[in-house]
């Protein structure tokens, strides 16, 4: 599951924000990434393509139950006024990679791992509310054989 820890440059993303009560995943986040393709076309993409899940843990929506996810693809810029996009920078940094291996539908057995296990008997700590689902050519959906990595933002502990 753990896989390495590396930096990241400054990364500019774009997609469309929703918030996502728990129990209700396998429900509204397909419905994001349906929503992110309808706007792909005002977008000016990075290449390679690369998409991007970004989960933010905002203390707000976590009042009720829920997080913030913004399904996103790492861009140039913007081709339009879109109403529907919400651009974020992704600040550069230290991050620790985690690669689930599996179905897409058990993306989310990995998070109590990375946060409950490795993560407090790590040499470090969250740095930041959010973390990034990095999909690239391994990622199958469905499959067993499917990965998708997770990087999550991190600082040694003092």
């Amino acid at each position: 599951m753990f896989k390495e820890i590396t930096s990241l440059p400054e990364l500019k993303i774009a997609g469309v924000l929703g918030k996502v009560f728990h129990g209700k995943q396998h429900e509204t986040i397909p419905e994001l990434w349906e929503k992110l393709q309808k706007i792909k076309p005002n977008l000016d993409i990075q290449t390679p393509e690369r998409c991007i899940g970004l989960e933010i843990y905002d203390p707000e929506a976590a009042k009720e139950n829920a997080f913030l996810y913004m399904p996103s693809f790492a861009i140039n810029d913007v081709k339009s006024d879109d109403e529907n996009i919400t651009i974020k920078l992704i600040p550069s940094g230290e991050y620790a990679v985690f690669t689930h291996k599996g179905s897409i539908e058990n993306l989310h057995t990995i998070f109590p791992f990375i946060y409950k296990e490795w993560m407090p008997n790590s040499s470090y700590k969250v740095r930041a509310a959010y973390d990034l689902e990095w999909y690239d050519e391994r990622f199958k959906g469905m499959s067993p054989d499917s990965e998708v990595d997770i990087y999550v933002p991190v600082s040694a502990k003092e």
